[in-house]
């Protein structure tokens, strides 16, 4: 049976890939953002392809981490479950790998919010364009 150490040390692992689809998807909304304004619907339809599949990954990255942390036993678990949901109370961080855990989450979140705020960007623009455009 593996043990708690070792579950704890592949939530890591997972949450530093998941960091890196996620700095995937940033590159790719920036392109998105690029396409958009010179209007090359091509590479936009093969943006968006590779942007879902980026998205996709991420997911299956989530579940395997909601996994592996409900096979932890309770007191991990719950522990785990604390430095993930972030909540904006206090956390005592107990050693370096939690330590690390908490880190990898907390830039990541800060990372998918800069991913939905340069997508609203985008976004709004393409509405702004369409709406814009129409009146004449």
């Amino acid at each position: 049976m593996e043990s708690n150490m070792s579950k704890m040390n592949q939530i890591l692992t997972s949450l530093r890939y998941r960091y890196k689809q996620m700095e995937n998807l940033m590159s790719l909304t920036k392109e998105m953002e690029k396409v958009i304004s010179v209007n090359d619907l091509e590479s936009l339809s093969m943006v968006l392809n590779m942007r879902q599949e980026a998205m996709d990954r991420v997911d299956k990255i989530n579940k395997e981490i909601d996994k592996t942390v409900s096979s932890l036993e309770p007191p991990y678990r719950d522990k785990i479950k604390q430095l993930l949901h972030q909540t904006g109370q206090p956390v005592q961080l107990d050693n370096p790998l939690e330590t690390n855990i908490f880190d990898t989450n907390k830039i990541t979140l800060q990372l998918l919010k800069k991913i939905v705020d340069l997508d609203q960007a985008v976004n709004d623009r393409i509405h702004k364009g369409a709406s814009g455009g129409t009146s004449g």
